[in-house]
């Protein structure tokens, strides 16, 4: 499912005009492999384990709580992009 739902994703994003050049995920190659040779022959792959940690962390911590699954997972996407003003200090 992730190789299919990031190829169109990125497909979306090209057909705006965007040039997408770095893909950061976990080790998974079926999603470059499914992606590159399609419309981005040049894309570079970066592994990012410590963000996959994190969300692992944020789904056993908050078992149960779909509440504080749902605020972990907004705070996540933008810590990624290091905007931290969501994250709780707890982390």
């Amino acid at each position: 499912m992730e190789p299919f739902l990031t190829s169109t994703c990125l497909q979306e994003v090209k057909q705006k005009g965007l040039n997408i050049e770095r893909l950061t995920m976990d080790g998974d190659s079926t999603t470059c492999t499914r992606v590159k040779p399609s419309s981005f022959p040049d894309l570079k792959k970066s592994n990012d384990k410590n963000h996959i940690n994190c969300f692992s962390y944020r789904i056993s911590q908050n078992k149960g709580n779909t509440h504080g699954i749902k605020t972990s997972l907004k705070a996540l996407s933008a810590h990624v992009l290091n905007e931290h003003s969501s994250c709780s200090p707890t982390w």
